[in-house]
């Protein structure tokens, strides 16, 4: 059986919650491992992308920028950095972010006019700072098509679901919610 590998790329930035990278690296090592068992032939490869030396664009079908919790990182986005996410969307990657990792696709442009969610206690800045975005806070996750956003701290565990049924398989999803004990179902921020 040959293995077709997903390549996801995940930014680590200075101030990027530590916890979802690693949550990341040990959800998809665990569905590649459901993948494997059920016979399935998909693998997500998961690279770790430090902002101080970003790589030339590849290949990537997926980019996550994860929540940060530093302010100045998610207002203030260094222009290289909005270059090279600009790059990887028009190379063809779906661009993944949560909590206020959605500040940073949001910087780009590629957000107006189309919708998002982010944390709830983000709304406000988050309508200031970019008036053409369709917020939507109550969803925990909004999935439009080449663009994925996910709410709150802790919506990067939906986020990771979302990838895992996309790029791998639903089934390969549900049976990684029930041995993460994670609800795969739809919920919301309220």
């Amino acid at each position: 059986m040959t293995i077709s590998s997903v390549h996801i790329g995940i930014i680590n930035y200075p101030g990027a919650m530590q916890s979802a990278i690693h949550g990341f690296t040990e959800m998809f090592t665990l569905a590649n491992g459901i993948a494997a068992d059920a016979g399935i032939n998909k693998r997500i490869h998961l690279t770790l992308i430090n902002v101080n030396q970003l790589p030339t664009p590849g290949k990537l079908q997926a980019l996550i920028i994860p929540p940060v919790m530093d302010k100045q990182q998610y207002l203030n986005v260094d222009s290289s950095i909005q270059q090279w996410i600009l790059k990887q969307h028009a190379n063809g990657a779906t661009l993944c972010s949560s909590c206020a990792g959605t500040f940073v696709i949001a910087s780009t442009g590629l957000l107006d006019q189309r919708p998002a969610t982010t944390h709830w206690d983000l709304a406000h800045q988050f309508r200031q700072s970019f008036p053409d975005i369709l917020l939507d806070i109550d969803k925990i996750l909004v999935n439009d098509a080449d663009i994925i956003t996910a709410g709150g701290l802790m919506s990067w565990i939906d986020l990771g679901l979302e990838l895992v049924a996309q790029f791998v398989q639903p089934s390969v999803m549900r049976q990684l919610g029930q041995y993460m004990v994670v609800d795969t179902g739809l919920r919301e921020q309220r």
